[in-house]
């Protein structure tokens, strides 16, 4: 059996530990969702327009990450997507344009590239067109969306419950 001087050495180890570590640094990011992003668009002083399509771009024409500052980093390219716009009436109005896509970093945490392919995406439209804004939380651009979000997104859209 350990004496008492053993067992207080024991436990203040951890304890000095845990004090001599530097504050811990974390991105904290809910789960995006495409309801909950429609909600947001709604509401945001931008505009949006929801699209259902294929989204393509030169991965390598992406600017690399030289080194994260602690204030957001962007990095643009051009990319294309080619679906369809969400109406009243779903996903029906043709939709076919270049993109502004721009890449966001919050001190060390940056966006990758993005999946290329079908996606449900939001689109700020701005004086220059439309802009694809990438987070390292995310929340704009939905890879394969499954068909429950896609419905989620037409009932949000007509006004009904978005859940």
């Amino acid at each position: 059996m350990r004496g008492p001087s053993q067992l207080t050495s024991l436990l203040a180890a951890p304890a000095l530990l845990a004090a001599l570590a530097g504050p811990a640094s974390a991105l904290s990011c809910m789960a995006p969702d495409p309801a909950t992003s429609y909600t947001r668009a709604a509401e945001a002083a931008e505009r949006y327009v929801v699209i259902e399509g294929r989204l393509s771009y030169d991965p390598a024409s992406m600017p690399p990450v030289t080194s994260p500052s602690e204030a957001p980093l962007e990095r643009h390219t051009t990319g294309r997507i080619e679906g369809k716009a969400l109406s009243s009436g779903g996903f029906d109005i043709p939709f076919a344009t270049e993109v502004e896509m721009d890449f966001t970093c919050h001190g060390p945490w940056c966006t990758g590239n993005v999946p290329q392919g079908d996606a449900v995406m939001f689109l700020e439209q701005t004086e220059a067109g439309y802009r694809l804004e990438l987070t390292p939380c995310g929340g704009w651009h939905f890879a394969e969306p499954t068909s429950a979000q896609l419905s989620a997104l037409r009932r949000c859209h007509r006004g009904q419950s978005c859940g």
